[in-house]
């Protein structure tokens, strides 16, 4: 069993075939060579107005030949690209965290779902043995974990590398590439425990393959 406690509605699994073209050493290589803020200066920097996490998430894909879509269509969900600071010149999907991940999943069973697989944790659950494993030995390099506080989806972040006991996190924000899953899950829990009752954890697999 994945969860421990609760059950979410919301997750899926794609085809395998999903998002195959997905180049996961480029997207490695993307958030490794530009997670120090303030990043790829081909970009606007959002850290003043809002925060720049999922802006460097979108990049990241980006980078590994996810294709963008949608264009002029900035509030669609189905919508994800930058060609510029502003919208319509950008989605809100490109920026937002939520959009982001109604995007690449679903938020609250709302979402385009492109994403080959989609998982939701409880803190606790993501914490516990068996859910930290699951998490473990679902992600690779350019996938995506974010998280929701009572106040709402508020951060993303994305796997770089992993070793034989830990996965490590880019991300724009407080923090560089140092984290790794675990720590972050415990800072971010003793955070939590100074503003929020409840967090959960969101899990995105880009494609199947893990190369």
């Amino acid at each position: 069993m994945l969860f421990s406690s609760n059950v979410f509605a919301g997750e899926f699994t794609n085809s395998e075939t999903t998002n195959s073209n997905f180049n996961r050493w480029n997207a490695k290589v993307y958030a490794e060579t530009y997670a120090n803020y303030p990043g790829n200066s081909s970009y606007y920097n959002y850290m003043s107005s809002g925060g720049d996490c999922t802006n460097f998430a979108s990049q990241v894909l980006s980078a590994g030949s996810m294709s963008m879509q949608g264009s002029p269509n900035y509030s669609y969900d189905s919508s994800w690209y930058y060609n510029g600071a502003n919208v319509p010149y950008r989605s809100y999907s490109w920026t937002g965290v939520t959009n982001f991940m109604r995007h690449w999943a679903n938020y609250n069973d709302i979402g385009y779902n492109r994403a080959y697989k989609f998982r939701i944790y409880s803190l606790a659950d993501a914490l516990s043995d068996s859910g930290y494993y699951a998490i473990y030995k679902d992600l690779y390099e350019g996938d995506i974990i974010q998280y929701k506080g009572d106040g709402g989806i508020d951060h993303s972040q994305v796997v770089h590398r992993y070793d034989t006991t830990h996965l490590y996190m880019a991300q724009h924000g407080t923090s560089s590439d140092r984290f790794y899953y675990n720590q972050q899950l415990k800072e971010y829990l003793g955070w939590v425990n100074n503003q929020y009752t409840n967090v959960t954890v969101y899990t995105t697999r880009i494609k199947y393959g893990v190369t």
